[in-house]
């Protein structure tokens, strides 16, 4: 949103910069509120390094009352102001149905890589999202050695993933 912060994004940031892991800074997008707010606010509180992830906005919810034209005509206004910005192309996040719903087929979306979360052991699922997909969520629960919580598990082949990148 336009106000909110992460009160654990600092810790969070010094602790993996001790990593060789990516970085992936992504705002929640909150469909009720002004989407260069949000951006503003999104840029406001991060900072971008070459080991990071391309912006990541975080589209998941649409409030009832309100049109599929201008969530779409939103969520556009908050890529192009990040991408005026910092000279980078974001990277839209959503889950399965919500991005084949209000994004799927619409070409203004097209130039942003695709991160899918679909929660799956099953190969098949998520070899159909891989086929469309640039990287996909399949776990929020992988243990990973020397972080004390479980983590968010991805995948992706090597050239989808380095459109992630800067």
């Amino acid at each position: 949103g336009k106000d909110s912060i992460d009160r654990n994004y600092l810790k969070h940031h010094e602790d993996i910069q001790k990593t060789d892991l990516l970085v992936g800074k992504y705002h929640y997008f909150r469909t009720y509120e002004d989407p260069i707010e949000q951006a503003k606010h999104y840029l406001k509180h991060t900072k971008f390094t070459e080991s990071d992830f391309r912006p990541i906005l975080d589209v998941e919810y649409k409030r009832k009352n309100r049109h599929a034209d201008s969530l779409r005509s939103d969520v556009k206004k908050w890529f192009d102001y990040v991408e005026k910005e910092t000279g980078l192309v974001g990277i839209l996040y959503s889950y399965r149905n919500f991005h084949k719903e209000f994004f799927m087929g619409y070409p203004e979306f097209d130039k942003y890589p695709l991160w899918i979360a679909r929660y799956t052991n099953d190969c098949e699922k998520i070899e159909e999202v891989m086929a469309y997909a640039d990287m996909l969520q399949f776990t929020d629960t992988l243990y990973v050695k020397g972080i004390e919580k479980r983590v968010d598990g991805n995948k992706a082949t090597i050239e989808k993933f380095l459109r992630l990148l800067p």
